[in-house]
């Protein structure tokens, strides 16, 4: 949607709806109700991140999940956020038209996958949400494979269907095996390990564009979060994760 409104619009017009709804945020945060403040000590923040890492190493599926996507998720994102508009100008040969509609195809994919995880069974969640990361990244290899307009269209939906399906069973597995007062604690610790790797995967990546083809830093990266998922599956508290 950004790469189309820029394409139509031009750049001044995206940035000003861009902040606008920056300021929309702002406002329905100031309508908010504030929680009451608590006091805490500095000694008693840290025994709590203690106990939140703590626990979460103490479950394997947890922490592995949680660490394993550091991999992944700079496996994934660095092609995403670097490689995609490069792919669109060098390998199509096309302008931010093209890229909108490639990442409108990751979004409408994404808003499907919402739907779609609806209709998954509720068992074996670990699995199920392990097999989606994997549609996700070969449908990431898919675009260096496959490096023409239509066929990335497609791979760039089944993407965007394969990272909701994973984060939305993800989300529902912390909320129904970790306990209420350990949630926040893991949930930052699971937003740690997400978030652990991907300033450095850009860099990383923009260094692998150099050197090797566009096509094929899709693929091997592709293949490579699809390869890291499989390996995680072999863990059987894991696969048994309901």
């Amino acid at each position: 949607g950004a790469g189309l409104l820029v394409a139509f619009s031009g750049p001044p017009p995206a940035f000003a709806f861009d902040a606008a709804t920056f300021f929309i945020s702002f406002a329905a945060l100031l309508m908010t109700s504030r929680p009451r403040a608590v006091e805490s000590s500095g000694e008693r923040f840290l025994a709590e991140v203690w106990g939140g890492l703590r626990f979460t190493f103490s479950i394997s599926w947890l922490w592995i999940t949680i660490f394993g996507f550091a991999l992944v998720n700079a496996a994934l994102f660095g092609p995403l956020i670097v490689g995609l508009p490069l792919l669109v100008k060098h390998v199509l040969l096309a302008d931010a038209r093209v890229f909108g509609l490639i990442t409108s195809a990751i979004g409408l994919g994404e808003a499907s996958g919402g739907v779609i995880v609806t209709l998954l069974p509720q068992r074996r969640s670990g699995p199920v949400m392990y097999a989606a990361e994997i549609l996700a990244s070969i449908a990431l290899a898919g675009f260096g494979f496959f490096p023409s307009l239509g066929p990335i269209l497609v791979f760039g939906f089944l993407s965007g269907v394969g990272l909701t399906v994973f984060q939305v069973i993800w989300e529902s597995a912390l909320q129904r095996h970790v306990p209420a007062q350990m949630l926040g604690r893991v949930t930052s610790v699971d937003y740690f390990g997400a978030l652990l790797l991907l300033p450095v995967a850009p860099i990383l990546y923009g260094f692998a564009i150099q050197r090797y083809p566009i096509p094929d830093t899709f693929l091997v990266s592709g293949l490579a979060a699809a390869v890291l998922c499989a390996i995680a599956l072999l863990v059987p508290s894991i696969r048994n994760l309901d």
